[in-house]
């Protein structure tokens, strides 16, 4: 089976990836990858060099059909050295490393990738606030849940154990923090609905 990690470029890291969720064939990838844009001579385009240049939504329909994030079509960031082998990229891009190129792309504010500018550097920070706050709304919902079932399983008299109290108190920070976020997001512009 080929590995889509050793591979050099787009093409051969599709290939590579293509083979490895089975698809035997590129008629095979397009008829999974219906409504998408991506056929049967699209998909061998790419494989074979001769389409490198990809429209973004073709581009996010094939990782996305291959079940793997963009960044791993665009450069191999299972390696720390090698830089991406998109082609077209400015020489700025081209120099970063694949773990530099998957921090920026991914907006990453802890990562490898260092923003250029006071403002690109305050914006990754607010993608990442907002990244908080849906982790951190999910947890409530988690632990609220959690507190809903374990209240209703209790008798009326019965004291709750201690870790509802941990629990309680987890819910209370979550939720504080939550709005935190929601209020410095909301400053900078954002549109923060309600959850």
């Amino acid at each position: 089976m080929a590995d889509s990690r050793t591979t050099d470029n787009l093409g051969q890291r599709v290939k590579a990836l293509r083979k490895a969720r089975g698809y035997r064939t590129t008629r095979d990838l397009a008829e999974a990858a219906t409504n998408t844009g991506l056929t049967e001579s699209v998909i061998e385009n790419i494989e074979a060099g001769r389409k490198a240049d990809l429209p973004v939504s073709q581009l996010l329909n094939l990782a996305y059909a291959l079940g793997v994030p963009p960044v791993v079509l665009l450069a191999d960031v299972t390696q720390s050295e090698p830089h991406p082998d998109y082609p077209n990229l400015s020489p700025e891009l081209q120099k970063m490393s694949a773990s530099e190129f998957d921090s920026w792309l991914a907006g990453a504010a802890e990562g490898s990738y260092r923003p250029r500018s006071a403002l690109e550097h305050s914006y990754l920070n607010q993608l990442e606030a907002r990244r908080e706050l849906v982790r951190a709304r999910a947890e409530i919902l988690r632990i609220s849940a959690v507190l809903s079932i374990e209240k209703d399983m209790r008798s009326e008299n019965a004291p709750a154990p201690a870790r509802t109290d941990i629990m309680r108190t987890r819910l209370d920070e979550l939720s504080a923090r939550a709005l935190q976020l929601e209020e410095y997001l909301q400053s900078a512009g954002w549109t923060v609905s309600p959850e």
